[in-house]
């Protein structure tokens, strides 16, 4: 564990800009504690006798100690990995599912956020329903495909179908071998 001392304002300023979360810890036995700007952690520094400590140089963990009951942790994270992700569905029975994704507290939206609902309706999942739900762009990833299609094909497999593709497998009497038929 190093101390950095407030006049390295070189190391500080390097630091500002690779730490990207901060929460602060009341009393020793908090140990989440609570999600906070980046800028008022570091705010806390100016606090008389409030210590910078390298915690962790490998996870890049710091923590600025104001006193015995109060200290802020800030770190990096890893490249392309967020700390949360919250995702908001107003699914309206009489109009569109709206969907709402936030990405460490922040909404985010674009061609990077790909939605997909399974949702047989009003009408049910009968067999024209799964073929139409089953088709999936080039892009998706494999293991959102198999996700999504086997949710859709227990919401299927749920009702009688009497589509000829739709026999039980040998294997088991709750999958139906509309899986080949796809294909």
């Amino acid at each position: 564990m190093r101390t950095i001392a407030r006049t390295s304002t070189r190391i500080i300023t390097a630091l500002k800009r690779e730490l990207t979360h901060a929460s602060v810890h009341q009393g020793a036995h908090d140990v989440t504690g609570r999600p906070i700007e980046v800028a008022e952690a570091w705010e806390a520094l100016s606090h008389a006798g409030a210590r910078l400590r390298e915690l962790d140089r490998v996870t890049g963990t710091y923590e600025i100690r104001v006193s015995s009951s109060l200290h802020y942790l800030l770190r990096r994270t890893a490249p392309g990995v967020p700390d949360r992700i919250d995702v908001v569905v107003d699914r309206d029975p009489d109009a569109f599912t709206d969907v709402t994704v936030f990405v460490n507290g922040r909404e985010v939206s674009g061609p990077t956020i790909a939605v997909h609902v399974v949702d047989p309706g009003a009408t049910g999942p009968d067999h024209e329903w799964l073929e139409s739900v089953t088709e999936h762009e080039d892009d998706v990833p494999a293991a959102v495909r198999d996700l999504f299609d086997e949710t859709a094909r227990r919401y299927h497999d749920g009702v009688a179908c009497d589509d000829e593709r739709c026999t039980p497998d040998d294997n088991t009497d709750s999958t139906h071998a509309h899986q080949a038929a796809a294909a």
